[in-house]
């Protein structure tokens, strides 16, 4: 599996370089701003940094499904299926690697985000005032119903949400080129069957969480688990479907 996953990250890794580039062009351009004391620079780049890391956590997530699609029709990255390990472990490794991707990527750009902000801190004293309005905001809204367990609980939500969209996204791939293999314009099949899919999940997160407003945590975790069990059936058929109807 580790194996594996080494080898999507290199297989992935041009993409990494490239958001780390222009993250590099941005930090530059927002600290001239800073340091040249103008304004417009400095919003500019902030506008611009969070386009990009907006850009750049979607790309990765699904950049694994993207990957996933060319083995599938590409005869070079096809030799991956004929390497002695299960359809089992390359499904796996490939939706661990997005996870782990995922992850790092968005610490890069926290990291960047509090950089910037003691960077700004150390020559604006009015930015500290900032934070601390900030931190009394919070202070606030936490009396405000807001309740710690139910912010982890949807925390761990939108993680296995964000997990389960990239094991549909692969699904529906391995679906259409297996059992739909026949059909023209595969790329568009299998986006319409990825939404399709995806339709039927959110009329089922609907009829678990049909009033937002009265959420509570235990709701979210059962919400969840749902979201788990629905993972594993995706994550196995498609391991099935790659296994028993690809055929090399």
């Amino acid at each position: 599996m580790f194996k594996l996953m080494k080898y999507e990250f290199r297989k992935q890794l041009l993409s990494k370089i490239v958001i780390l580039a222009m993250v590099g062009i941005l930090e530059l351009m927002f600290i001239y701003g800073v340091i040249a004391e103008k304004a417009n620079t400095v919003a500019s780049a902030v506008g611009f940094f969070m386009v990009l890391a907006f850009i750049s956590i979607m790309f990765v997530s699904f950049e694994c499904a993207f990957t996933y699609s060319k083995d599938l029709k590409t005869k070079q990255s096809y030799m991956l299926f004929l390497t002695p390990n299960s359809a089992y472990g390359i499904v796996g490794a490939k939706v661990l690697t997005t996870i782990a991707q995922v992850f790092l990527t968005g610490v890069v750009f926290g990291t960047v985000i509090i950089a910037n902000i003691l960077f700004m801190a150390a020559k604006y004293h009015s930015v500290k005032e900032v934070i601390e309005v900030v931190q009394q905001f919070f202070k606030e809204a936490m009396q405000l119903d807001i309740q710690m367990d139910l912010i982890v609980s949807l925390l761990v939500y939108m993680l296995v949400y964000w997990i389960l969209l990239i094991v549909i996204a692969m699904f529906a791939i391995t679906l259409t080129y297996t059992f739909l293999a026949n059909a023209k314009f595969k790329e568009l099949v299998s986006i319409a069957l990825f939404f399709l899919i995806l339709w039927g999940v959110q009329k089922i997160a609907e009829f678990i969480l049909p009033d937002l407003a009265h959420i509570t945590s235990y709701i979210m975790l059962g919400a969840t688990g749902i979201y788990l069990v629905l993972t594993a059936l995706f994550y196995l058929g498609t391991a099935w479907m790659l296994d028993k109807k690809v055929s090399v």
